[in-house]
């Protein structure tokens, strides 16, 4: 009952809660909008007086987030994960590429999921999961989200399906910010690991063999297969620069599902190339301290 209150008490104080992820297209259109390179310096989402979390534009157009400990805490508690941030620091968002004019504390999803959307001067979007950011004290963003280029504005839209992030095109298209709940979480193989978060970030890490790779992914989604009791999808990983193909395959056995892995690398991989590989996902939302 106290986990339920304390969500249920999380998502009144989102004002996008109970938007559903279903991949689509705004077919409103909008006026027609004019690109902007001015930053909104100052322009602050949340109150970390109240709020689990505060996100801030700086005059140079970098992004810096306050946390309230104790909210984060108990909110921590409720969802079994560890709690790694402390109260009255300031941390700077990573890996956004560009300097930020605009920002938009939302949630994704039916549950209590909320993401920082944020948009660049040249005009591109980038998320951070602010859950697992509390998790892993990891600031590290999404970085430019495959698919929206030249987006002039960032919003929120209400529609039959709830409350959702768009993209405001030159057009006055509104495209859909998306992120990727399908895949996410722990690939493990003996000492190998591999952390795909919906945020589009990825992690790979052997201690024995001493590899730890960083980067950014995307769906290629002119390769996504659904079919009875199997479903592939297919990422593309940006590495420190170099490539790497993900082929997930996933088969539902006794209702249970279970993985099989590919990867395809242009350079170093601490695996055999191009070799299936059985695994097992393990939530993302439970890390060992």
């Amino acid at each position: 009952m106290i986990k339920l209150i304390l969500i249920l008490s999380f998502c009144l104080s989102m004002t996008s809660c109970g938007s559903k992820p279903t991949a689509r297209t705004i077919t409103q259109v909008a006026p027609q909008a004019t690109p902007s390179e001015q930053v909104a310096s100052g322009k602050t989402v949340g109150n970390v007086k109240n709020d689990m979390f505060e996100a801030c534009i700086n005059p140079d157009g970098s992004v810096t987030l306050k946390f309230n400990e104790q909210l984060c805490q108990r909110f921590a508690d409720t969802m079994t994960m560890p709690c790694r941030i402390g109260q009255g620091y300031k941390y700077g968002v990573e890996g956004l590429k560009a300097t930020c004019k605009d920002l938009i504390l939302g949630n994704f999803g039916n549950d209590v999921h909320p993401m920082l959307v944020m948009l660049t001067t040249d005009g591109r979007v980038a998320l951070l999961n602010l859950i697992d950011a509390i998790a892993t004290g990891d600031m590290q963003c999404s970085g430019p989200l495959h698919g929206l280029e030249n987006v002039v504005a960032i919003k929120e839209v209400t529609d039959e399906d709830g409350t959702i992030v768009v993209a405001v095109m030159p057009n006055g298209i509104e495209e859909m910010v998306n992120e990727n709940r399908e895949n996410v979480g722990y690939f493990t193989l003996g000492t190998f690991e591999m952390h795909l978060t919906d945020d589009w970030n990825i992690s790979m890490n052997d201690e024995v063999v001493g590899y730890h790779r960083y980067g950014t992914y995307y769906q290629d989604l002119s390769k996504v297969a659904d079919g009875p009791g199997e479903g592939v999808r297919e990422y593309i990983a940006d590495i420190d620069g170099s490539l790497l193909r993900i082929v997930i395959h996933e088969y539902n056995r006794e209702k249970r599902s279970q993985y099989r892995v590919t990867f395809y690398a242009d350079d170093d991989f601490p695996l055999e190339q191009g070799k299936p590989l059985k695994m097992t996902r393990t939530p993302y939302t439970k890390l060992a301290d």
